[in-house]
């Protein structure tokens, strides 16, 4: 990952590498000294999009732009760096993904000026809370409910193949939890749209379709509801079965918990 992210930057002078890993990582030896790398090596979290947002943090001090990417894609894009000088103000980016459904934002890339703005409107870039999936979907559903999703010329790929997602486990109640929180990200999506656009007839078109975009997007997970697709996926993942780890059931807990008070606040 690493080696073609500078290899194909025509500034690897400008461009830094964030690497997250756990403190008790067993490949922490491996990893060390690589060219570009910086390694942010901290105490486990209770999820891997905890870590993934840290890591969005410790980027945006550095850079003006920043990309997710997992370390099992490689870059492919020559002078993709130039390319992802057009991510300035507020919007989301959509780089190159031929693994996922057209159109989907699978790694979330933006401005850091973007990336603060979300900080201070739903106090993170990436949702700290899901031990799967759901995190960029999360960041995706905002940019297709502002219709601020914008694609970026930089192909990222899987030399080996699509990879297992790890620890899949209670899929129909981390997507339960997924959709609790729509309305959260429709009223973050609402004022991007109030802070993004000019005023005008752009601007009140965009409002207006809010309501439609919204079932868009709950029309697009539906798929994670179905009986069928839960046993398949959580069948694929063998270290998904079993006993859940402790980290793992804090997760849960702290979800279980947010549920409980937006029911309470609800009623």
């Amino acid at each position: 990952m690493v080696a073609s992210i500078m290899d194909n930057a025509s500034k690897p002078d400008r461009v830094k590498v964030f690497v997250g890993l756990d403190d008790d990582d067993p490949t922490l030896d491996q990893v060390q000294g690589i060219p570009g790398a910086e390694l942010v090596i901290r105490p486990a979290e209770l999820t891997v999009a905890k870590m993934i947002d840290n890591l969005s943090l410790e980027a945006e001090a550095w850079a003006d732009a920043t990309i997710r990417m997992d370390d099992d894609f490689i870059v492919e894009t020559r002078g993709w760096d130039d390319n992802a000088e057009c991510m300035q103000g507020l919007g989301y980016w959509r780089p190159d993904d031929p693994t996922h459904s057209e159109g989907f934002m699978s790694f979330v890339a933006l401005s850091t000026e973007m990336a603060r703005w979300l900080r201070r409107k739903q106090g993170f870039v990436h949702p700290p809370w899901f031990p799967f999936w759901f995190t960029d979907t999360w960041n995706e559903e905002i940019g297709n409910i502002a219709s601020m999703k914008a694609p970026l010329n930089v192909r990222m790929t899987q030399p080996d193949g699509r990879g297992k997602t790890h620890g899949l486990r209670d899929i129909a109640f981390w997507t339960d939890f997924f959709n609790g929180f729509r309305m959260s990200r429709a009223q973050v999506a609402a004022q991007l749209i109030r802070d993004a656009y000019p005023e005008g007839n752009i601007k009140a078109t965009a409002f207006a379709k809010i309501p439609e975009r919204i079932q868009i997007c709950a029309l697009l997970v539906e798929k994670l509801e179905r009986p069928d697709f839960i046993a398949k996926f959580e069948g694929l993942a063998e270290d998904g079965k079993g006993t859940a780890s402790e980290r793992y059931l804090k997760a849960k807990a702290v979800a279980e918990d947010m549920i409980a008070r937006a029911m309470e606040k609800a009623a």
